[in-house]
């Protein structure tokens, strides 16, 4: 007995099929997929990858809009809020931030990232600030 759905007629229930048969229909799936897929994928994959090693952790415009938003779902389990204007950070990561002149630097190759031991106690102070973590949650 086959079942009629529109123009295609499938297979009527069988006893006997499950785990197994779906085992099998999957285990051949990746050679099913044509090579120019898979050489987009792996292009794809070194192009994220050179990206991830390329550019510098907090060195692009809006990489602390990104940290605080996953901050808040980490922490809170909640999504910001949208609002326009986007808010400041919360007062410790702008304070973290302006310690390590990100403002000052963020976007311009000719500056590099700033770690001198000078720049580190600087971070260290305001760690031992003990300033909010949250922000106003409009990330």
């Amino acid at each position: 007995m086959n079942t009629a759905v529109g123009p295609v007629v499938l297979p009527a229930p069988r006893a006997g099929r499950g785990l197994g048969e779906l085992a099998a229909r999957l285990r051949g799936w990746p050679a099913r997929v044509p090579r120019a897929a898979w050489a987009c994928a792996l292009v794809m994959l070194a192009n994220g990858l050179a990206w991830s090693l390329i550019t510098p952790p907090f060195e692009v415009p809006d990489e602390n809009a990104h940290y605080a938003y996953v901050a808040q779902v980490a922490e809170r389990g909640t999504v910001p809020r949208i609002v326009q204007p986007q808010a400041l950070l919360s007062p410790l990561e702008d304070s973290t931030l302006g310690s390590v002149l990100f403002f000052q630097i963020v976007g311009q190759r000719s500056n590099p990232s700033p770690m001198s031991e000078l720049q580190q106690r600087s971070v260290e102070e305001v760690e031992r600030s003990h300033l909010s973590r949250l922000g106003d949650g409009d990330a």
